[in-house]
């Protein structure tokens, strides 16, 4: 409280007593206790929870327990969401013309490459060949962004609908980011406290950051050269790369991926102590809808979330078997949709007539991006913005 009433706000404490029983609903009582921080379901976390070492009948005023209720009420009713999208107006702006600015450039450049437009090589072709219904050489059994795309491609044609959609995908990818950015600043920057141009001065580093980071994952050395004297810091591998000027599906998963990411965070921060179905909604949907848009970053982050729910049942004795078991099942229906993506393989023959099945060789994969082993597998795994854009290949 700074001043009056006007300016306080409902808080509650979690406080343990034995005479519960003794007490009435909404009944004023003087409290003396001691302050411990733990864990407490209701705060999803730590907090200060007080023991009661004496409670005492009090009288309080009506006025303010009538405020306290409003003000409880009022907080209540509040939006996450929009904690998230709250921002100055320098902030807005500047965001928005930013990315009026990248949408636009990377409009033009799937313009190019949907139109084949000498110069711009990439997947594209293939991908309006499959939203026109055209055979073609490759099989894409992850169909969120071609079926968008075909929503649009009886009125505008297929290949202006491939390039419009995958800028779509692309342009929400950034704003999806810039909202958890948001978001996680407001928790450790005490954003709230920060005056109208320190806010402002954040709102803008944040979007500056965004873009730095979509704009950085899109470079790529040429391929079998070296990039700053290296060779295997983003080597270029033609169709494969993950990034706009080749490969548009990677870009498409990214919406979800992010999403995926950060409610990953959360679930596995929480799932042992206080797990909640509803709390793995989002979670379950992201990890879905970026397997049925490209399986790349579910291949990279469900080895890594059953390893860590591995670590974690042995480091309590078993004790988080059945937490462990339920958040297992939300990933179901993702693991449905894997075994569907890949049953062509043991269909004996591609699209292209080639035989198909499963070969093993060891470090095949990371040996493409690098020639150092433990260093490609640090890029697809431990570098942060390669784990919020999913860019290792299949």
């Amino acid at each position: 409280m700074t001043c009056c009433a006007e300016d306080m706000a409902f808080l509650g404490y979690a406080c343990e007593f034995a005479g519960t029983k003794d007490l009435k609903q909404k009944e004023w009582v003087k409290v003396t206790a001691k302050v411990a921080r733990e864990y407490f379901a209701d705060y999803k976390g730590e907090g200060p929870v007080l023991h009661a070492i004496s409670v005492e009948k009090a009288k309080g005023s009506q006025r303010s327990r009538d405020q306290f209720q409003l003000e409880r009420i009022g907080s209540m009713k509040k939006n996450p969401i929009k904690s998230g999208l709250r921002e100055t107006m320098a902030g807005k702006v500047t965001f928005l013309f930013l990315l009026f600015l990248y949408t636009g450039v990377m409009l033009y450049l799937f313009w190019m490459e949907c139109y084949q437009v000498p110069g711009f090589q990439s997947d594209m072709p293939d991908y309006v060949n499959k939203v026109a219904g055209i055979a073609g050489n490759y099989e894409f059994p992850y169909p969120i962004l071609f079926w968008t795309a075909r929503l649009s491609a009886w009125l505008i044609g297929a290949k202006a609908a491939m390039a419009i959609t995958t800028a779509l995908f692309n342009l929400a990818a950034v704003v999806i980011t810039k909202y958890y950015m948001n978001r996680e600043i407001r928790k450790v920057s005490h954003y709230d406290d920060l005056t109208q141009g320190r806010q402002a001065m954040t709102d803008i580093l944040v979007t500056l950051l965004v873009f730095s980071l979509f704009l950085l994952s899109n470079l790529y050395s040429p391929k079998n050269t070296a990039f700053f004297g290296f060779d295997y810091a983003y080597r270029c591998m033609g169709i494969y790369t993950p990034n706009p000027f080749w490969n548009a599906t990677y870009l498409a998963t990214r919406p979800f991926a992010i999403i995926c990411f950060f409610e990953t965070v959360k679930v596995l921060s929480e799932y042992e102590k206080d797990f909640q179905w509803k709390n793995c909604v989002l979670f379950a949907v992201s990890l879905l809808l970026t397997t049925m848009t490209k399986p790349s970053y579910t291949m990279v982050v469900v080895p890594l979330i059953g390893l860590i729910l591995l670590i974690q049942l042995i480091v309590s004795r078993g004790k988080s078997f059945r937490n462990a078991f339920c958040l297992c099942v939300t990933m179901i229906p993702t693991g449905i949709a894997l075994l569907y993506q890949f049953s062509g393989i043991f269909t004996g023959t591609n699209a292209m007539g080639e035989e198909t099945g499963i070969a093993i060789g060891f470090a095949k994969v990371w040996s493409n991006y690098s020639k150092s082993i433990p260093l490609s597998n640090y890029h697809g795994n431990g570098i942060a913005h390669r784990r919020t854009f999913p860019e290792s290949g299949i």
